[in-house]
């Protein structure tokens, strides 16, 4: 018998292809898989596609309040969502943890989950079961991370105040770049 991979994808469109890519390369080298997923923007469309996959859906306890603020505070949003989320995906691999022991149930191998998704670290740890972070960005988002040390180096960030973000030849996070204040 082979071994489980358990897959958490973070709930937001740009993160649940490269979660489902990884799945189906892991798939085609002989492991099992099993998806986590919340019911807040739950891959149906994906579920459809992959029945060679098992999905264990978890509460995430967001109101419509909490779902609509995504747009207007999305750091807020990752925190709830974080927050919300950790004591179901701790009981539902704990569950299926417990199922483990059966001997017609393969072990899970590790926890694979969504790099936005701080709550599975400390759970995994409580349970004793390797984790690893997928980061889902794209290349240029990779570097603009990648660059964060050298403009805090720098001195440009964080950013003090608003007043520092004006438009002029000597400073360099003028225009879309206004988006580090946010961080």
């Amino acid at each position: 018998m082979g071994k489980k991979v358990v897959l958490f994808p973070f709930p937001l469109q740009g993160h649940l292809n490269p979660m489902f890519q990884l799945a189906d390369i892991l798939h085609a080298k002989g492991f099992s898989i099993s998806i986590i997923h919340t019911r807040f923007n739950t891959p149906l469309d994906l579920t459809a596609q992959h029945s060679n996959f098992t999905f264990h859906p978890i509460e995430n306890g967001l109101t419509e309040s909490e779902v609509s603020m995504m747009e207007e505070d999305a750091v807020g949003f990752v925190n709830t969502v974080n927050n919300e989320c950790e004591k179901p995906l701790g009981d539902c691999l704990s569950k299926m943890m417990a199922s483990d022991d059966r001997p017609d149930q393969e072990a899970i191998a590790c926890l694979i989950a969504d790099a936005f998704w701080c709550a599975a670290h400390p759970v995994a740890e409580s349970l004793n079961l390797p984790r690893l972070a997928l980061r889902t960005p794209n290349a240029c988002a990779t570097l603009v991370f990648a660059s964060l040390p050298l403009l805090k180096e720098k001195g440009y960030f964080p950013i003090k105040d608003e007043t520092t973000l004006g438009s002029s030849p000597s400073n360099p996070l003028a225009g879309p770049e206004y988006f580090l204040y946010c961080v």
